[in-house]
């Protein structure tokens, strides 16, 4: 890899990480080693990490100031200011996602606070942490998971996590994608270490906007056993093995068959170059420095 840009390891591990190095070791390359990203608005993505924000300071201020029930609806208006701020502009009109606009955002976290008041008032469900951090060692093998699980809970005396996602896509088998999933799996995983009890999976609590659906709040669980927590333990530690032989190598190979997945790599035209030195001068002109932290953020 004889890119003139500087290449740095990724600090720690998490999902994003090696799931795409699984998917394309050479956009990960791109992506976490030289710490590249395109300068378009990704609206999508900005999208979720706004009504992320919303949902950790409707929790971390309820968390940290046990905040009464005659205060909830100020607490939701302090959380939808600081969500909007976040938000760019909306998208273009001729944007595929051009619905994905501030006033959605807000219709979004609108409904998703009656959906926190009526959880409140149910008392079978109390928030135990909320953007939690973490860095683990797996056993003996020399290597650590990390990443931020969204929420840690109790429901009904059961501990789970809560994993928050947003999609303009979802199908009748939508529910049946986080059976196996890695990431679903490790959460479960670091959740049991954090806390020394058992963990019953994790609640995958989905946000659905469409052009003309819209925002539909979903929920689905997801259980792991100790076999499957075992397997992903291997399979994770394979990955990693791979990882450390490509960096001992310098290489980073493709994978073509992914080139045309989520609608196209935004890397391929680097790819394309023929000489590193092309593919520096693309990534200069088409990209900016913005190294990926899961300390301070996950992809959604």
């Amino acid at each position: 890899m004889n890119t003139s840009l500087p290449v740095v390891s990724p600090r720690a591990f998490d999902f994003s990480t090696t799931n795409t190095v699984n998917q394309c070791a050479r956009k990960a390359f791109l992506q976490y080693w030289l710490g590249r990203r395109g300068t378009a608005v990704n609206y999508p993505i900005e999208f979720g990490n706004a009504y992320h924000l919303y949902r950790e300071v409707m929790d971390k201020v309820f968390l940290e100031k046990d905040t009464p029930e005659a205060q909830w609806h100020t607490l939701h208006e302090y959380a939808l200011n600081k969500t909007i701020e976040s938000y760019p502009e909306d998208p273009p009109l001729e944007h595929k996602k051009s619905f994905l606009t501030r006033i959605r955002l807000i219709e979004t976290c609108e409904q998703a606070f009656d959906v926190w008041r009526d959880e409140k008032l149910s008392g079978k469900t109390v928030i135990l942490a909320s953007e939690q951090s973490f860095e683990l060692a797996l056993d003996d093998t020399g290597y650590t998971y990390g990443g931020k699980i969204d929420q840690l809970l109790e429901m009904s005396g059961q501990l789970w996590v809560r994993d928050f996602k947003t999609t303009s896509y979802m199908g009748r088998t939508y529910g049946f994608k986080w059976d196996p999933n890695a990431q679903i799996s490790g959460y479960t995983w670091a959740a049991r270490e954090l806390s020394g009890r058992r963990v019953m999976g994790v609640i995958i609590s989905t946000v659905y906007n469409t052009k003309n659906i819209g925002p539909q709040h979903h929920s689905f669980l997801s259980t792991r056993s100790e076999f499957a927590l075992d397997e992903w333990k291997l399979d994770y530690c394979d990955t990693r093995r791979r990882i450390t032989l490509m960096e001992q190598d310098n290489y980073f190979p493709k994978n073509t068959s992914s080139c045309d997945d989520y609608g196209g790599c935004f890397f391929r035209g680097c790819c394309s170059m023929s000489t590193w030195i092309a593919r520096d001068e693309w990534l200069e002109d088409h990209t900016v420095e913005d190294r990926w932290d899961f300390m301070k953020g996950e992809d959604t």
